[in-house]
């Protein structure tokens, strides 16, 4: 076929190409998105639900601070979180956390301080039952910096997951709202 003779046909596939390619973002918005992208965990473990957010904002301003697995009541513990930066290097490690005890989650800090970026974690958890289940995955801490603003209607966020939207019971409950302003991206 001859690609150059059919605009319409090269067109597009110039741009399914390029969306194959994997760029660094380059702005907050492209970040955002990035962090999007990854899924957020759901499962269970014996007979009690996990919740696992794919992003969280350790910006202080009281929404999603934390990053931690949210379970149902038939979840014991949370033997182990551990949570790794791009070079695997460990950042976070927590054993033995009560579940869904808010304060013993990663608050983002990498060195005492809050970093943005996608973060690797792997963590285990203990039902009721005795069984133990591994869950692997990645998160985005994606930190707000005060004074940025973004238009209220962002559409191709819809798949970034907040850990205040769990519904108690171990689940992701996607018409909860995250409380997030999204007043932190460039202009």
């Amino acid at each position: 076929m001859d690609w150059i003779n059919k605009p319409l046909l090269f067109f597009i596939f110039l741009v399914l190409w390029g969306a194959c390619e994997r760029k660094e973002p380059t702005n907050d918005a492209e970040s955002l998105l990035a962090c999007c992208e990854v899924a957020s965990v759901e499962g269970m473990v014996g007979n009690g639900f996990i919740y696992i957010p794919n992003i969280f904002t350790p910006d202080l301003d009281g929404n999603n601070e934390r990053f931690l697995p949210w379970t149902g009541p038939n979840i014991t513990e949370i033997v182990s979180l551990e949570v790794f930066d791009e070079e695997e290097t460990l950042v976070f490690a927590q054993k033995n956390m009560i579940p869904n005890l808010y304060d013993e989650g990663w608050d983002g800090t990498v060195d005492g301080t809050v970093k943005k970026g996608l973060y690797h974690y792997t963590t285990t958890i203990k039902a009721m039952s005795g069984e133990e289940e591994t869950f692997s995955g990645t998160v985005c801490s994606f930190p707000c910096p005060p004074g940025n603003t973004l238009p209220s209607a962002v559409p191709f966020f819809e798949n970034c997951y907040f850990p205040n939207q769990h519904n108690g019971e171990g689940r992701l409950d996607p018409n909860i709202p995250s409380n997030e302003a999204w007043n932190c991206l460039d202009n």
